[in-house]
């Protein structure tokens, strides 16, 4: 057997070798990941045009805010955890400062989602091994929607991140670990609404896990008792300035009641262009098919072009791991299609209520990147040529 040295008496077969290791090497991978992620925001970064849509209405609570000391009166603006968090940054900054401010708000959403790197890898560390966890991170802060959401300096950024850290702390075995999953949970409800849903799930898959512990009631009131008491300060402060909590009111008074009042009991809204006076076919039948549909349509769509080729065989894989790991990602997936499904009921056609779900398609993705690499025996050549 024969060994390719260079003039110097070096192996370059080793120093090959030494290229993959370090490129294997999940600090050294997640950090070249994320300096191109953030070169493709800072790239496409939209100097000179203010905050739109979504984005202005943040922009003005967080700069009152500021000014006013204290939460808008009778605004009743849900979601307003992001503004809040907008405000201390933006005490930094003189408040004439129009266009610095939304660049501001704008790069604190990029920062936020190029950080989430860190989380969606080590989320699909569960699952995979180190090298697969790394790709599974790269798809997630490399997909273009991803890419464009973190632009608009609204929610999802900082809502996906806590969505992930509480998905990765109930992943763990550790009951303390998993107990603060319920607090870094509560922060995602005050960032989004809808993560309040995730609430249930997480006390089912709790009990179900720690079943046998003498003290699984006790452990279980006391997730119910951090939750609500990290959400408590925030749902306080805004009922003090509107009358609503911001977080349980719009999903028990604001989703349910519309379906049941302007769904169900078929009472008009008028100012809703599908459930308005002039609906002729049965509301309940149009809000279902208009809900299956468009979430089909939209999930679809957004596994173009990143999840594609990988989804259909990582479900398969996904579901012959038969543990509670896998049941938890499936009932979080599930659970995040709820919002969804509602809006796409609702005739609101966005692909970003399908985002949260994205890191379970990191995981689904990550397993079929593991197994063509198990595969074709080539792992180190497979995962250069997917990064």
């Amino acid at each position: 057997m024969t060994n390719t040295y260079s003039k110097n008496g070096h192996d370059d077969n080793g120093k090959n070798n030494y290229i993959f290791k370090l490129i294997k090497k999940p600090i050294f991978s997640l950090l070249i990941i994320g300096i191109i992620s953030l070169t493709i925001r800072l790239y496409y970064f939209p100097f000179g045009i203010p905050i739109i849509f979504d984005g202005v209405d943040y922009f003005s609570y967080a700069v009152i805010i500021n000014q006013q000391g204290h939460l808008p009166l009778n605004w009743n603006l849900s979601n307003n955890g992001w503004p809040i968090f907008l405000s201390f940054f933006f005490s930094i900054f003189e408040p004439q400062k129009f266009l610095e401010l939304t660049y501001l708000q704008r790069f604190l959403s990029i920062i936020i989602s190029v950080l989430t790197i860190i989380p969606v890898y080590f989320l699909c560390s569960r699952f995979v091994k180190k090298q697969f966890a790394v790709i599974g991170a790269a798809l997630f802060v490399l997909e273009p929607r991803i890419i464009i959401n973190s632009l608009l300096g609204i929610t999802e950024p900082v809502y996906i991140l806590l969505g992930i850290i509480s998905l990765f702390l109930f992943l763990s075995k550790r009951p303390t670990v998993i107990l603060i999953s319920f607090f870094t949970l509560a922060l995602c409800s005050t960032i989004r609404y809808e993560g309040f849903l995730l609430l249930f799930p997480f006390l089912m898959i709790f009990f179900i896990r720690f079943r046998k512990d003498e003290r699984i009631i006790q452990k279980i009131f006391l997730a119910i008792g951090i939750f609500f008491i990290t959400i408590a300060p925030i749902a306080f402060a805004t009922y003090e300035a509107t009358g609503e909590d911001g977080i349980i009111t719009p999903i028990f008074e604001g989703g349910m009641v519309y379906v049941l009042t302007h769904v169900i009991q078929g009472i008009p809204d008028t100012n809703d262009v599908i459930y308005g006076e002039n609906i002729e076919e049965d509301r309940v039948s149009t809000f279902v098919s208009l809900g299956i549909i468009n979430t089909i349509k939209y999930f679809g769509w957004v596994l173009i072009p990143t999840f594609l080729l990988f989804i259909p065989i990582g479900v398969i894989l996904l579901f012959q791991k038969r543990d509670y790991k896998t049941f938890t990602i499936i009932l979080f997936g599930i659970t995040m299609l709820i919002p969804a499904f509602y809006a796409y009921g609702r005739g609101i056609e966005e692909t970003r209520y399908l985002y949260m779900i994205f890191p379970i398609l990191c995981i689904i993705s990550a397993l079929t990147i593991k197994k063509i690499s198990e595969k074709f025996k080539k792992e180190n050549l497979i995962l250069i040529t997917i990064v």
